[in-house]
């Protein structure tokens, strides 16, 4: 997939489908629906909404266009910005005054990794460059070396090793590079529903490069979204899931980021004990009632091996979970089953429990 909040994942995992957008056009006649297109994280994203003649959709859209344009330059974990000068300051041992808003939205994610285990860990940038995923292009060439690897995770960094006193962040440790990847793209589809929804629409659909959130309903039945086979070829769709008000769904896999050399592929997700890229696991499907928690943990669990995976998300508060095993088996929740519309019903499915902690 294209670099989008420079964590490569899929970027054709989930799609509006058409008998959604259809659905739309049938809206009461004093509404009208309307699709724009915002470029920024690298990817295409796609608003979809509807709005009656009273609403200034046009003041909405440039709204919302305005936040993601600058959480891009903000929050860009190798382009110049301010994570930039964060992370600079960290590794000179110094203290930076940071926003409070930047404060939230770190403590957030400080949060989950805490809840994931650290299996999602955002101050691990030092060794995801290290593997060549710090870059708009394709990594290419032999995995780095061993030893370097060791040095990136011995003793791994954490959000654990940061400090806020009042709006100034310190760390104990200048190995910390931080890297929001995995976790921003849910907080601004947050961002763009509220947005949406402080300008009166509150029918609407966010679609960043596949990842999505929702609000409202179309006008007859939920929106509809696509899930793609985990075989990573477009087109090909595994399920159709109905979607909730107020819904996001994140997926995370391997086969569209990667890094090839001699006929072996290394995924982007790195699990950050090994340092190594996660094999386990094609795909990881999360629906969730928060975009920054849906988004994180569709990481974590991608991460997280076929026997610890239903511990990590009952501690992450996730219970919706479709995973595509690299075997070929798909594993849905029981809270996610009753949901799936099978498209291409796999040829080995299984279902656990929703909850870990009852197995």
């Amino acid at each position: 997939m294209k670099t989008r909040f420079w964590k490569a994942r899929l970027t054709a995992a989930l799609l509006i489908t058409a008998a959604a957008c259809a659905l739309l056009s049938c809206s009461a006649s004093e509404q009208r629906t309307e699709q724009h297109e915002i470029a920024a994280f690298g990817t295409r994203i796609e608003l979809t909404l509807r709005a009656d003649r009273h609403t200034d959709s046009a003041q909405a859209v440039a709204a919302v266009d305005r936040m993601f344009q600058h959480m891009h330059r903000q929050w860009h974990a190798w382009q110049p910005g301010m994570l930039g000068d964060i992370n600079a300051a960290i590794a000179a041992g110094r203290p930076i005054q940071i926003s409070q808003q930047t404060r939230t939205i770190m403590q957030r994610a400080a949060r989950l990794e805490e809840k994931s285990d650290g299996l999602f860990n955002p101050a691990m940038g030092r060794l995801f460059a290290l593997w060549g995923f710090h870059s708009d292009a394709r990594p290419t060439g032999p995995p780095p070396d061993r030893d370097e690897i060791r040095q990136r995770i011995d003793p791994p960094p954490s959000m654990a090793d940061l400090s806020f006193k009042d709006n100034m962040l310190s760390s104990t440790s200048p190995a910390v590079q931080l890297d929001f990847g995995a976790f921003l793209a849910g907080v601004a589809a947050e961002n763009a529903l509220a947005i949406l929804g402080q300008h009166g629409i509150t029918h609407a659909i966010v679609n960043i490069g596949g990842d999505l959130g929702v609000v409202g309903t179309g006008t007859r039945r939920a929106w509809r979204t696509a899930v793609q086979h985990p075989d990573g070829q477009g087109g090909k769709h595994l399920a159709h899931i109905d979607l909730k008000d107020g819904e996001f769904v994140f997926t995370s896999g391997n086969y569209h980021r990667y890094r090839q050399h001699e006929g072996l592929r290394y995924g982007h997700l790195i699990d950050p004990r090994s340092g190594y890229p996660a094999g386990s696991v094609q795909s990881v499907t999360v629906i969730d009632t928060r975009g920054g928690r849906a988004d994180a943990a569709a990481t974590a669990l991608a991460v997280a091996g076929a026997d610890e995976w239903q511990a990590v998300a009952r501690r992450m508060g996730v219970e919706q979970v479709l995973r595509a095993e690299a075997d070929g088996t798909v594993v849905v929740t029981r809270a996610m089953a009753h949901r799936i519309k099978w498209q291409q019903a796999p040829q080995r499915l299984r279902v656990v429990s929703s909850r870990a902690a009852s197995q």
